[in-house]
């Protein structure tokens, strides 16, 4: 009963994390005080975090198989090899998703630089590239493909917003929507993704 409720808790403790982290960087952008120092250990520390949720979740998991002797059990050692069942069931339920989440994550946090230089550094704040990272990890994959999305189409009705206020040399600020569209995929992204047919970008596909 205790791993069965600790296991519970391991699944919503991701999305309280993320969800506190986004409202930190959102506090933090609105006062202006996004330090690169503070964004950096912001990601980091949420990536080793989500590491080791990973980990307990693959432990928690084995040993609720364990205590099953009427079935779970029958599916570990000594009845069957840990590489028969178990080290692949983890790997696509728990380590694929963060492994892809965290190079999603890092590829971001280069690419993101890069593009702006296309736009002669106008287009992404110094923050903006931990912003991104910060949502690959919060967010996951593929579900992060609907971020992406989510961002342009935010950049979009800020910009068509800003244009009607202050007219066509109004900018805007791209942090913003960068921000709001990690909460904006954690609500609507169950509802969305199976009409986007994202499962086809996993390992189960």
């Amino acid at each position: 009963m205790f791993l069965t409720l600790f296991d519970s808790v391991l699944d919503w403790t991701p999305l309280v994390a993320g969800v506190a982290a986004i409202v930190f960087v959102y506090l933090k952008h609105r006062k202006g005080a996004c330090e690169i120092r503070i964004m950096r250990r912001l990601v980091l520390s949420l990536a080793g975090f989500l590491a080791c949720i990973v980990a307990l979740k693959v432990a928690v998991h084995y040993f609720i198989l364990a205590g099953d002797p009427s079935f779970g059990a029958l599916l570990l050692p000594p009845h069957q090899s840990v590489w028969d069942w178990f080290v692949p069931m983890a790997v696509k339920r728990y380590l694929f998703p963060y492994i892809v989440s965290l190079a999603v994550a890092a590829l971001a946090y280069f690419i993101a630089p890069l593009v702006n230089k296309l736009f002669k550094g106008q287009l992404f704040a110094e923050e903006d590239k931990y912003i991104i990272a910060l949502a690959a990890l919060i967010v996951g994959w593929p579900n992060f493909v609907m971020y992406l999305g989510a961002a342009v189409i935010l950049t979009v009705l800020l910009s068509i917003r800003e244009t009607l206020r202050y007219g066509i040399e109004a900018r805007i600020v791209l942090t913003d929507a960068l921000i709001f569209s990690a909460p904006l995929v954690l609500a609507l992204g169950p509802i969305v993704a199976p009409y986007l047919y994202l499962y086809k970008l996993t390992i189960f596909a």
